[in-house]
């Protein structure tokens, strides 16, 4: 998996504010059921805009559903963004690629799961 970093021409991350604490992942590597929260995309700007006008924005709370391809993840906001019941999701399907590219910040310092491939809540 290649790193990319902000670049000039335009290719790079959109860091997160939120805490260094935690093991940061690719969204690709997550299991199904883990929690966590967007911590950077490396994505071209239009992919990173279309993303952000689904909610999957730099600390968007994110919990795996299905792994594999596609990932589906559910993107969670309100009471449910900190992995309490209650508020809303919405689920999001993405393709491998894209989700490599995508660097989250694990809630639980415990990995848990069902692992990759599996189907999920």
């Amino acid at each position: 998996m290649s790193q990319q970093r902000d670049q000039p021409g335009g290719v790079g991350g959109e860091a997160g504010t939120g805490g260094t604490g935690g093991v940061q992942v690719s969204l690709s590597q997550m299991r199904v059921g883990e929690l966590g929260v967007i911590a950077e995309k490396r994505l071209e700007e239009d992919d990173r805009a279309l993303l952000r006008a689904m909610g999957l924005a730099c600390n968007a709370t994110v919990k795996v559903c299905r792994a594999g391809e596609p990932c589906i993840v559910a993107v969670m906001s309100g009471c449910s963004a900190g992995g309490r019941v209650g508020g809303d999701s919405c689920r999001i399907g993405l393709a491998r690629p894209l989700a490599e590219r995508i660097v989250v910040r694990l809630l639980s310092g415990e990995r848990r799961g069902a692992g990759a491939g599996g189907e999920g809540a």
